[in-house]
């Protein structure tokens, strides 16, 4: 990218798929710089410090990895296919730098807080959605769409932890099962 005119955009393309590879250990504008062929200065001009490329970030993420609904009005499909997303291998890097970005909000990055919150906010949003368009009754959906993300958080997490595949498959076939149970009670 030395040399080349680039735009935001770009940046945060690159940036993000940087962070997806690396994490955030250590970070710094520099060490961000070299590992997208870029330098310091032109992350100076497009971003206002770290924090800004960090919510760029997480906007990034965020808008890559938006709930994909299929045609298919099956809820237990839907979360199974959502799972299968969300456990393959080439998600790993996304999952682990959504954990380690909301952890780094809490502690010591106050500034993404915001981000973190409103990606969350957002995935609670169109969870209540589905349930809704599924008729789930409004005193309910609030609690359950807040279990299901919460769910998948969990199996995301264990699945990190280098738990059994096939029995986060199972828990997650669980997960869709109660979900259903929810929706027709």
């Amino acid at each position: 990218m030395t040399g080349q005119r680039v735009t935001r955009g770009e940046l945060v393309a690159a940036i993000t798929d940087s962070l997806l590879a690396t994490g955030t250990d250590q970070l710094t504008l520099r060490k961000l710089a070299a590992s997208i062929g870029t330098s310091h200065q032109r992350l100076d001009y497009h971003f206002d410090g770290l924090d800004d490329i960090l919510h760029e970030a997480l906007n990034e993420i965020h808008r890559r990895e938006i709930l994909r609904l299929s045609d298919d009005d099956d809820a237990v499909e839907l979360i199974r296919a959502t799972w299968r997303r969300h456990a393959a291998p080439s998600h790993r890097d996304t999952i682990r730098l959504w954990f380690e970005l909301s952890v780094s909000a809490s502690r010591s990055r106050p500034a993404i807080g915001s981000t973190v919150e409103a990606v969350a906010a957002d995935w609670h949003l169109g969870v209540r959605s589905l349930l809704d368009e599924a008729g789930v009754d409004e005193d309910r959906i609030d609690g359950l769409a807040q279990l299901i993300l919460a769910g998948f958080r969990g199996l995301e997490i264990q699945l990190l932890s280098g738990a059994d595949r096939a029995h986060l498959d199972a828990a997650a076939d669980q997960l869709a099962r109660l979900v259903v149970s929810a929706i027709e009670s």
